[in-house]
C-alpha cells in the first residue's frame, strides 16, 4: 500500500535551476576571492611576524645599551651640575662682596637657597644667577659681607730680647 499523502517530488523548473546555478557560481567566485584574500593575509601576517621577531631581537640587544645610556646621562648631568656650581661659587667669591665667606660656607648657603627655590645652583648662566644670589645673601646673611677678624684674646707672651753676651774677666 502506498500512502496517498506522499507525493513524488517534481523536478524544479529550468528557471529555478538556472537561478540556483547562477547563485552557486557567484558564491563560488566569492569563496575563491575570500580564499585568495586569506592567503594574502596569511603571507602578510607571516611577514609581520618575522619583522616583529626582528624588532624583539633588536630591543633585546639595545636594552643593556639603554641602561648604560641612562647611567652615563646621570654622570654627565652630575658633572655638569658640579661645574656650574663651581662657576657660581667662583663668581660669588670673585665679586669681592663676600670676604668672610669661604667656599664651603658659600656652598652651604647655595644649597639652602636652592632647596628654598630662590636660586638655581646648577644654572648654566652663572653670572646672572650669582647676581641674583648675591642680593639674597646680602639681605639674608650680612655677616658674610664683613671681612674675617684676626683672632681675639690676649696677644700672648712678648718676645724678650736676648741678653748680651758677657765675657768673663777672669778667664
Amino acid at each position: 500500500m502506498t500512502d496517498p499523502t506522499l507525493t513524488t517530488p517534481t523536478p524544479p523548473s529550468p528557471e529555478v535551476v538556472a537561478r540556483l546555478e547562477g547563485e552557486a557560481k557567484v558564491l563560488a567566485e566569492k569563496l575563491a576571492e575570500s580564499n585568495t584574500r586569506a592567503g594574502t593575509l596569511a603571507q602578510q601576517i607571516a611577514a609581520l611576524t618575522t619583522e616583529r621577531d626582528g624588532f624583539k631581537t633588536q630591543v633585546a640587544e639595545l636594552t643593556p645599551k639603554a641602561v648604560r645610556l641612562v647611567e652615563l646621562e646621570g654622570t654627565v648631568t652630575a658633572l655638569t651640575n658640579e661645574k656650574h656650581e663651581r662657576n657660581l661659587i667662583a663668581e660669588l667669591r670673585g665679586s669681592g662682596k663676600l670676604p668672610g665667606a669661604d667656599e664651603l660656607t658659600l656652598s652651604g648657603v647655595l644649597v639652602k637657597l636652592h632647596e628654598q627655590g630662590q636660586v638655581n645652583r646648577f644654572a648654566a648662566d652663572h653670572k646672572a644667577e650669582a647676581a641674583k644670589a648675591l642680593q639674597i645673601i646680602l639681605e639674608a646673611a650680612p655677616g658674610l659681607t664683613r671681612p674675617p677678624t684676626s683672632g681675639g684674646g690676649s696677644p700672648g707672651a712678648r718676645p724678650t730680647p736676648a741678653q748680651p753676651v758677657r765675657k768673663s774677666l777672669v778667664g
